[in-house]
């Protein structure tokens, strides 16, 4: 639904204004600037796995030769190679038949 736009705005007075002006204090900067601040990506527990979707770089010069190889053709003998790799899938394979 699209709402009409206003004629006029009415603006509060700046006397009004209750954060712009004043100083606000971030509760989560001394967590952060002590790297004990914790974010999603941190979060580990047992048996936890990540899927990750695996793109050439824009610039195909930047990567070497063996790694462009196993992004234009992954295959069953490259992957084990791959740190910590449990299985892949190719879009080939995701295709429905």
């Amino acid at each position: 639904m699209k709402l009409p736009l206003p004629e006029t705005v009415k603006l509060k007075e700046p006397k009004e204004w209750k954060v712009i002006g004043t100083v606000v204090r971030r509760l989560d900067t001394p967590e952060k600037i002590t790297g004990k601040a914790q974010f999603g990506i941190d979060v580990a527990f047992p048996g936890l796995r990540t899927a990750v979707v695996l793109r050439p770089p824009a610039c195909p010069s930047t990567t070497t030769r063996a790694t462009h190889r196993r992004l234009l053709s992954p295959d069953a003998q490259v992957a084990p190679s791959l740190h910590n790799l449990d299985s892949f899938a190719t879009s080939r394979a995701a295709q429905a038949p």
